[in-house]
């Protein structure tokens, strides 16, 4: 019969810990302990003993930690997959450009209103993709501090921009008014 009075070890917890995240974090010590292995001299905690080393060392903050780790990865893989797509279409419309404009040289514009037609999308997909994928890919490297500091930026330069835009339409109204008022004048 192996001997319950020692004490297990750091490296049995770990691996008990490791287990029990691995495992999706099972509620219940049933489960965990089915999960977990024995330990080095046959052993296996109760659910008591499981409990509490859940609650004493600290399981699952480390696994919220952990978590929240995972997270960020997960967040940078799927940030440099779309900025890496960005430079794909980028580098895609610089080509399809570079041939629309060549055929246009070459074949001339009557003949070729679709090469035109291409070689203005195509430059304007090159414009709009080109530097957001670096644009994309340095924002996520920003701290939330930094984000919240631009974004307030951001919105402080639009309302400038956008009561610059209603005083300007309150002018232009003005203006009108006036105008109409003289074409009045001069009809009757």
């Amino acid at each position: 019969m192996a001997n319950t009075k020692l004490a297990y070890s750091n490296e049995y917890k770990e691996k008990c810990f490791v287990e029990w995240y691995s495992n999706r974090r099972p509620v219940s010590a049933a489960k965990t302990r089915e999960l977990i292995p024995n330990d080095e001299k046959g052993r296996k905690p109760n659910y008591p003993m499981l409990y509490r080393w859940m609650k004493e060392l600290g399981w699952n903050e480390r696994a919220d930690e952990l978590d929240a780790k995972a997270m960020v990865l997960v967040d940078e893989v799927l940030v440099n997959q779309k900025a890496d797509m960005l430079k794909r279409q980028a580098l895609d419309a610089f080509k399809i450009a570079n041939k629309a404009r060549e055929h246009i040289i070459t074949e001339g514009f009557d003949t070729a209103a679709s090469a035109v037609n291409a070689y203005f999308k195509a430059t304007e997909e090159e414009r709009t993709t080109r530097g957001l994928g670096d644009f994309i890919v340095k924002v996520s490297k920003m701290s939330n501090e930094e984000l919240q500091k631009k974004i307030t930026d951001l919105a402080n330069r639009a309302s400038g921009d956008l009561e610059n835009v209603l005083d300007l339409d309150a002018e232009d109204i003005d203006d009108k008014k006036e105008n109409n008022s003289e074409e009045d004048d001069m009809n009757t």
